[in-house]
């Protein structure tokens, strides 16, 4: 496991974590290049990396601005294509490290939003793409006075930060979890106004531009998720372009699947649905 920090375009310093092991660095299968949900942290995806090392899949993950150990304002962004930017910076240090092997990106929630609309945006040099929990609509119920503050304030305020709507205990079945996530000193609470409108939009856009993927993609959601709303998963789902495209609802899990208690048999499967399509996975 190795840490490190990049500069990202406009200087904003980014935590980057990549797991991997001699045989995982000969192989010639795929890498993943993960990224983590909203106020959360690459930190939290030590069990889920292993597993995929194990299989011989090195992992190589990064702290979004504004949260964990990068730098930049807790829960805002200016513009939702920095954080495309910034994805983009990481991956090209993905591609020098292992030139030639499968990229496959794999996203969480906010991540998977963010994932998606890279996919979108240029499919060129990927070879597919993983999401579970996709932010492609909200079950939170957000009071309809934060809902007008956040869009008045994106432009007058863009700054103002208000406690998001996260319940800890909607995360996941397991308490042990939950109480980690809880006293977790590198998980944020807060969202900004602009962050708010930047991620509406990109709802938005990643909605419209779904049938403009068609790489092979999985796509992987709970069924009692009471953050992100599963219906708006599914149109996604049944939107995208891909001839290769995935959707699997899974009873009973909440929002983080691979935080749930049966999260190996979903590392399995989302090692096995790689091996299936790319080479030594």
């Amino acid at each position: 496991m190795n840490r490190s920090t990049l500069k990202a375009f406009d200087g904003t310093e980014l935590f980057t974590l990549r797991w991997t092991s001699e045989a995982a660095e000969q192989s010639t299968g795929p890498v993943v290049l993960l990224v983590h949900g909203y106020g959360e942290h690459i930190e939290r995806y030590h069990e889920m990396a292993g597993a995929f090392v194990v299989r011989q899949l090195p992992v190589w993950g990064f702290d979004c601005r504004g949260h964990g150990q990068s730098g930049g304002r807790r829960g805002h962004v200016h513009d939702f294509e920095y954080y495309l930017k910034d994805l983009q910076a990481v991956r090209e240090k993905v591609e020098a490290r292992w030139p030639g092997r499968p990229l496959v990106m794999l996203g969480q929630s906010h991540g998977g939003l963010i994932v998606a609309r890279a996919a979108q945006r240029s499919e060129a040099g990927l070879a597919g793409v993983v999401i579970s929990a996709p932010l492609m609509g909200v079950a939170v119920q957000v009071p309809a006075w934060k809902v007008l503050l956040g869009k008045v304030m994106s432009k007058f305020w863009p700054t103002l930060s208000l406690p998001n709507e996260i319940n800890p205990a909607h995360l996941s079945r397991s308490a042990e979890i939950v109480e980690k996530y809880a006293a977790d000193p590198l998980v944020h609470r807060v969202a900004t106004a602009r962050w708010y409108t930047e991620m509406l939009a990109a709802q938005t856009s990643a909605l419209q531009d779904a049938p403009k993927m068609t790489l092979p993609i999985l796509t992987l959601q709970g069924d009692a998720d009471q953050i992100v709303d599963p219906a708006a998963t599914r149109r996604f789902a049944e939107a995208v372009g891909s001839k290769d495209a995935t959707f699997e609802e899974l009873a009973g899990c909440y929002h983080e699947v691979f935080n749930e208690p049966e999260r190996h048999q979903l590392y399995e499967r989302v090692m096995d649905w790689l091996s299936e399509r790319f080479a030594s996975a």
